[in-house]
């Protein structure tokens, strides 16, 4: 039925409320009708010979009209019938039915893409502004806000830029040389200890672990990334790592994560009478860890939970904006369709090869044809010198498809992918980014003279 015209299927659909909800439908392709048939139980009992009775009413019309096949034969429950299918059959085509009749309840609405827009540009938005953007009266606006919400299983998020703050973004992958460790709850609860780690999943592909770390940079003698091999200390591997130069997306901050920010919290001396510019006040890092937790908690409750002054919190958010710490509270997207995430790393063996298909590239980026973004994660990694995609595969998208279009665009490249199989801890965000405001868009625009969409700013409206 997904594939029927939207004439036949509303057609179908008030036939089923105003007669009945046992018929189903069927394309004759002898009369290339679309006959409508109900079937009725003959007798009660357990077995899989049980036989119901399966009745031709009718057909629709490619117009979307039912035609009957006899005036008032509707009427006629008695009439016997010359098909009949067993229970398992019948029941089967009713499961697949249900699962449509439940496909056309999540399906868009024409405010879904915009509302999880603006809440994945700031989700602290009040939602009457919501609404302004979506052109909604207050009312409304708060119906069809709270109904997205719960529709796709909306999840608030804080989104740092913690390069400011002296911390670099680093990728490893991970291949067990003895084969994958039998507990891997052990292997979860020994990475988790490292609040430098934000993401362990495991993997199929060349490798079996991909890991994303926030760490000082390499040089650095207490830096994890010094010591790669120590939080894998009990394993024999082999590793791969290198500094992530992210370009779209993020991974979110564990809350672990914060222990190690203690290091950059500010104490007022003669000699630092003011915090350097990769340090916070001890207001600012309570404020911070406070808002990681729930990124739209109310400003008062959080003067009231740390024990501020009435209005710090509500200070210390529009300060840490404009100083470029705090990007934005932003969603994930729970409820999003995806059937399997692929990491695929795209090596580039010619120097000049990314740049002369950037273009391409950044449209292929920014795709909409979704309810999600087209990618997750994306940016350069060093060592292989190779480009990362981490790729939400959604419904029916097929992922030699998608290979075939970045072989497009990357000619003669050869191409890694690692498929997700378990996340240990942390998560990919899946939500609708605002390209306007995506790398992607900026080159685009900068680099290809093309035109600059009016900017939404979504913290002033």
């Amino acid at each position: 039925m997904s594939n029927l015209n939207l004439k036949i299927k509303e057609a179908f659909n008030k036939l089923k409320d105003n007669y009945s909800s046992n018929i189903i439908l069927k394309y004759d392709k002898r009369t290339k009708r679309n006959r409508v048939y109900e079937f009725i139980k003959l007798r009660e009992g357990k077995s899989d010979n049980e036989h119901f009775r399966y009745k031709y009413i009718g057909y629709i019309t490619d117009d979307g009209f039912f035609i009957p096949i006899k005036t008032n034969f509707i009427d006629k429950r008695d009439i016997e019938l010359n098909q009949f299918k067993k229970i398992n059959e019948l029941e089967e085509e009713l499961k697949n039915y249900e699962y449509e009749k439940k496909e056309e309840k999540v399906k868009v609405s024409k405010y879904d893409e915009q509302i999880l827009t603006a809440l994945s540009m700031n989700a602290r938005l009040p939602y009457s502004k919501v609404g302004k953007l979506v052109g909604l009266e207050r009312t409304a606006s708060t119906y069809q806000v709270e109904k997205v919400i719960k529709k796709y299983n909306i999840k608030p998020i804080l989104e740092l830029h913690t390069k400011s703050i002296g911390f670099f973004h680093y990728i490893m992958f991970v291949k067990f040389l003895d084969g994958i460790p039998n507990d891997i709850k052990k292997l979860t609860d020994e990475l988790k200890s490292y609040p430098e780690i934000q993401l362990a999943a495991m993997t199929s592909g060349e490798y079996d672990m991909f890991i994303y770390i926030l760490s000082l940079g390499i040089d650095d003698p207490d830096s994890i990334i010094s010591n790669a091999y120590l939080f894998l200390k009990n394993y024999n591997v082999k590793v791969v790592i290198s500094e992530f130069d992210q370009e779209f997306g993020f991974i979110p901050l564990r809350d672990e994560f914060f222990e190690e920010l203690k290091h950059n919290i500010w104490i007022k001396d003669k000699n630092h009478r003011r915090p350097d510019s990769n340090q916070f006040t001890p207001n600012e890092f309570e404020f911070l860890r406070e808002l990681n937790k729930n990124p739209t908690e109310n400003f008062v409750s959080i003067d009231k939970k740390l024990g501020f002054d009435l209005g710090t919190s509500r200070f210390l958010y529009n300060k840490l904006l404009k100083m470029g710490i705090i990007y934005r509270s932003t969603i994930r997207i729970l409820n999003n369709g995806i059937k399997q995430t692929a990491i695929i790393s795209a090596k580039l063996y010619k120097g000049n090869l990314f740049y002369d298909n950037i273009k391409v590239l950044a449209y292929n980026v920014l795709e909409k044809d979704k309810l999600i973004d087209n990618y997750s994660l994306m940016g350069d990694y060093y060592t292989d010198r190779s480009e990362l995609f981490v790729k939400p595969l959604i419904e029916d998208e097929n992922l030699d498809e998608v290979l075939l279009k970045l072989k497009e665009i990357y000619i003669e490249t050869k191409f890694d992918v690692l498929i997700i199989t378990d996340i240990l801890f942390g998560e990919f965000v899946f939500r609708r980014f605002d390209n306007t405001y995506s790398d992607p868009y900026k080159i685009l625009v900068k680099n290809y003279n093309l035109k600059q969409d009016k900017k939404i700013d979504y913290f002033n409206l």
